[in-house]
């Protein structure tokens, strides 16, 4: 075999031999994306073109599919970067250290998907599909205001809930925005001048910034939808 010939051989093989960024890109693609689409096409799309109930029911479905799969992606950034940087094996709790943050960062988009999907997830579904039968003995719809005390008491349990997991989602939402915007090992990012407890106390306002608008949101659609 020719030296060309070698040498595009073995270029080839080093583009399809997986390594630990071309994981971690994909896997934070992977998740960014079915984020963006869920909360902004997807489920604005069905809530908008279907019926309430049967947009609860569909949602029900993929939900803990949705919050599995971004928890388990949100893991693997957090293992694929700390593959390429040694200081978060060394020193996973200096959350000072930028490049430790984002690891801290990512393992946070990891809690807030597996809290969503164990817990949250199934605690709204079941409230919804309490409303739903409450629904159809009564003959009401849950926003009619001559519905039953024990309606209203479901439709405030499902806003409650419906807000705490529109922000948990929003928050791990901003964590991967804020990872690919800071991360030390993109060069030439805009924010790769900042020193790291400024960009700490960045991320920490970002995050109650998303929890205050998943809030707010919910809230002002009082009976959300299932």
């Amino acid at each position: 075999m020719d030296i060309p010939s070698r040498v595009g051989v073995e270029y080839v093989k080093k583009l399809l031999t997986p390594d630990a960024r071309s994981i971690h890109l994909l896997a934070f693609g992977t998740a960014l994306g079915s984020q963006v689409w869920v909360s902004f096409v997807g489920g604005p799309v069905q809530y908008a073109n279907l019926p309430r109930q049967t947009f609860g029911v569909i949602q029900s479905k993929i939900f803990p599919y949705f919050f599995g799969l971004n928890g388990a992606l949100s893991l693997l950034l957090v293992g694929t970067l700390a593959r390429e940087f040694k200081v978060i094996r060394e020193h996973p709790f200096d959350i000072f250290d930028s490049t430790v943050y984002q690891a801290f960062t990512l393992a946070t988009c990891a809690v807030s998907h597996i809290v969503n999907g164990l817990v949250i997830g199934p605690a709204s579904s079941k409230i919804m599909f309490d409303r739903h039968r409450q629904e159809r003995e009564e003959g009401k719809d849950c926003k009619d205001e001559s519905a039953s005390d024990k309606m209203k008491t479901l439709n405030k349990e499902f806003a409650s809930l419906h807000g705490i997991s529109t922000s948990l989602n929003f928050v791990a939402m901003g964590g991967l925005i804020f990872h690919a915007l800071v991360r030390r090992s993109f060069p030439g990012s805009c924010f790769s001048w900042m020193h790291p407890r400024l960009v700490a106390e960045i991320s920490l306002v970002l995050a109650a910034a998303a929890a205050a608008i998943g809030i707010t949101t919910s809230m002002s659609r009082k009976a959300i939808h299932p």
